[in-house]
């Protein structure tokens, strides 16, 4: 079994930072949903064990496609041994599509897991009315 996820490095905060920084051609302004917000870095890609251990990595930048950098790393960690076919790869729903799917699927022989890009929406609370028993006083 192997996972795949994707998260934010933010590299810094500032105007100044971002004009004057080294990394000023490789990291960009991405946006990240799970805090909703925008931030200025580059984006670190892993494949790991399910312990956790890193067995293959990058660094993208956040504006480049997710499935199009995690396709790319699959690649290399194909080529290096770390994926055979018959694995399970557990990925986000920013693994969607049915052309990553094929890709996952048909060229490496992994066995894609990841949860429905549409997530069923939580059932709306229910307010039981109260009888007024419990709450009057005499």
């Amino acid at each position: 079994m192997r996972l795949i996820d994707a998260t934010p490095v933010p590299c810094g905060t500032s105007r100044e930072t971002v004009k004057r920084a080294e990394l000023a051609g490789w990291a960009n302004y991405g946006y990240c949903a799970a805090p909703s917000r925008w931030y200025w870095g580059l984006k670190l890609y892993l494949v790991t064990t399910p312990d956790g251990m890193p067995v293959a990595w990058c660094l993208a930048g956040p504006k480049l496609g997710e499935r199009e950098v995690a396709a790319e790393l699959l690649a290399h960690a194909h080529r290096i041994g770390a994926l055979r076919p018959g694995l399970i790869l557990i990925g986000g729903k920013g693994f969607a599509g049915q052309d990553f799917e094929n890709l996952v699927t048909g060229e490496f022989g992994l066995h894609l897991v990841r949860p429905d890009r549409r997530a069923p929406r939580p059932a709306p609370a229910v307010r039981v009315p109260s009888t007024g028993a419990a709450g009057q006083s005499r």
